[in-house]
This record gives structure tokens, C-alpha cells and sequence, in this order.
């Protein structure tokens, strides 16, 4: 009798990420790889880490860090960064190019608000997941 086929899925190799390890700690070490949306980072046994790691292995850590993309919201449009920008005295690419501490200032005031929300956002995720 013949040997069953194999499944051509498990023949293909999974590409592999480039990995860097940021830190160890214990018998773990904290890594980090970079796709098309962002850095990430987890946790995974030390003894697994090599230098390209699949995506499936990299699932199977901890994430690290704050899930950033999905606590924070901001209320900046277009219209509202035009206001602070002309408010700033901001008007033309001359203004712009002679004042870049003005457009900081500017981009400042603007996400300000944001700010002060991402710290109550932060307090209540963190609150949530120590409650969990």
C-alpha cells in the first residue's frame, strides 16, 4: 500500500520575519520585528528565538507593549489642523519653512486633547486587564 500523500501546505516554508531581541529576562526574551503596520514585539522562551522567525511562531508569544492601534482614537482633522495653523500666524510655505517651532507648537495644541484621552484611555485598559 502506498504512503499517503503528504499535504503540500506543510512542504511550502513559512516565510520567515527578521527578529531582533531587544532583552532577556529570565528564560525569556522580549523580541521585535517590523511588517507593513507596524513594530511589534513579544515575549517568547528564549531558547526558541532565532535570528527569522516565522509569523506563526511569533503568534505564540506575549505581546509586549500597549495594543496602541486599538486604546487610541484622534479627534485632529484636516480642517482643525488649517485653524491652528493659520491661529499661528501659519499661512504660507514661507511661514511654514521660517517657523517649524510655530507648526510644532501648533501640532501641539492641536493634539493636546488627545493627550489627556490617551492617558484616561491608558488608566482604563490597565484597569481592565488587571481585572481580568
Amino acid at each position: 500500500m502506498d504512503a499517503a500523500p503528504q499535504d503540500t501546505q506543510s512542504k511550502k516554508a513559512s516565510k520567515t520575519i527578521p527578529v531582533t531581541v531587544i532583552a532577556y529576562v529570565g528564560d525569556s526574551a522580549i523580541v521585535e520585528w517590523e511588517d507593513s503596520e507596524d513594530l511589534h514585539r513579544c515575549t517568547l522562551p528564549a531558547d526558541i528565538v532565532k535570528p527569522k522567525m516565522t509569523a506563526e511562531e511569533l503568534a505564540n508569544g506575549i505581546p509586549y507593549g500597549l495594543p496602541l492601534a486599538e486604546i487610541v482614537t484622534f479627534s485632529a482633522s484636516a480642517v482643525e489642523f488649517s485653524r491652528r495653523m493659520h491661529q499661528a500666524g501659519l499661512w504660507t510655505a514661507d511661514d511654514i519653512r521660517r517657523n517649524p517651532q510655530r507648526v510644532f507648537r501648533a501640532l501641539q495644541a492641536m493634539y493636546a486633547v488627545d493627550v489627556a484621552t490617551l492617558m484616561q484611555k491608558i488608566r482604563t485598559y490597565e484597569m481592565e486587564v488587571n481585572n481580568a
